[in-house]
């Protein structure tokens, strides 16, 4: 019997992770939270910037590998020789706006992207400044993006991952293919 992946839980997961990065703007524009200087960086962003790296890399790590799962239990099963044709007609194989190839030469698919978000050496979380208010503040937010390095094979690898995109990838691939689960 093959492991099984918690798509309910991924569902839940992935939909808190969209909601992360499309709402970190706002967010911190309210409580004014900024990065600071290179001499003085705030407790409170400390804070937040430390729950936020936890919170996305534990939920990207476990959604990647029920991901994973998933689609191995899949290929497992009698309908593993036609998988590859269904994701391509599904249009599940090839996503665009996944995030983008920084360095090394790979196809930025759903798979690979899982498999970058499990085997990462590095993984950060992309800010950006803004400003806001009368006067004019500045604070700091979460872009919805993620820069992970890793290797393969002595060769390093960079990529830039669009979170609120990729979710959505994902999310669709679990609906498209969670009734198709064969239990032994």
């Amino acid at each position: 019997m093959p492991h099984v992946p918690d798509l309910s839980g991924a569902h839940e997961a992935l939909f808190q992770l969209r909601h992360l990065a499309q709402g970190s703007r706002e967010f911190c524009k309210r409580e004014l939270l900024h990065f600071g200087d290179d001499d003085y960086t705030p407790e409170e962003w400390e804070t937040y910037q430390g729950q936020l790296h936890f919170l996305v890399s534990r939920t990207l790590i476990s959604t990647a590998a029920n991901f994973r799962v998933l689609q191995e239990t899949l290929r497992s099963g009698s309908e593993g020789d036609n998988l590859a044709t269904a994701e391509e007609e599904l249009g599940l194989t090839q996503q665009a706006g996944l995030g983008e190839v920084l360095e090394g030469e790979f196809n930025l698919t759903l798979r690979e992207s899982c498999n970058k978000i499990l085997h990462a050496t590095e993984f950060d979380l992309l800010f950006h400044e803004s400003r806001a208010g009368k006067p004019s503040r500045r604070y700091s937010h979460w872009s919805g993006e993620v820069h992970i390095v890793g290797s393969k094979g002595g060769r390093e690898w960079k990529l830039m991952l669009a979170v609120p995109a990729w979710c959505v990838a994902v999310d669709n691939y679990f609906e498209c293919f969670s009734g198709d689960l064969e239990w032994r």
